[in-house]
């Protein structure tokens, strides 16, 4: 009994952190506009109905934005990297969308037994080890998912 525990124990964490690595190279390194839309598209690669779009500069952020081709109306999700201290360089700051994606990016990239309902808007995740600080926040139509790092 206590080995099929630790097993479960042991996969739950393996699952709950299974782009690790990805996410603290987008969490810590500051990266230049190419690497900004790299970055975007290996978080979204398991929505593939979502295509790149454009990028948009205002005010020194850097918008990275994906659409659905699958729908009419206007369904995109929104990657924000903000200008950080060295000169061209960004750092990522939040995703935003329909719920939905959301939802899909947050279960695949970072914890995929969050559940959430009516009462349940909002989850994060931590792993202090390398430094990961992210969190969800579920509303009705839209949602994010913000970097703390």
């Amino acid at each position: 009994m206590k080995k099929i525990l630790l097993v479960f124990f042991f996969t739950s964490l393996v699952s709950n952190a299974q782009n690790i690595s990805l996410l603290k190279e987008v969490a810590t390194k500051n990266t230049d506009t190419i690497g900004a839309i790299q970055y975007s598209k290996q978080l979204l690669k398991d929505l593939p109905q979502y295509e790149y779009y454009n990028t948009s500069l205002q005010a020194g952020t850097y918008f990275v934005s994906f659409s659905n081709i699958n729908d009419k109306n206007n369904d995109r999700i929104v990657l924000v990297f903000a200008p950080s201290k060295d000169e061209d360089r960004y750092s990522f700051v939040e995703i935003r969308g329909f719920t939905q994606p959301i939802l899909n990016i947050w279960k695949e990239n970072f914890k995929s037994n969050s559940t959430f309902g009516a009462f349940k808007t909002y989850d994060r995740f931590k792993d202090k080890e390398n430094g990961l600080n992210f969190s969800i926040y579920v509303y009705e139509k839209s949602s994010s998912i913000k970097n703390f790092s």
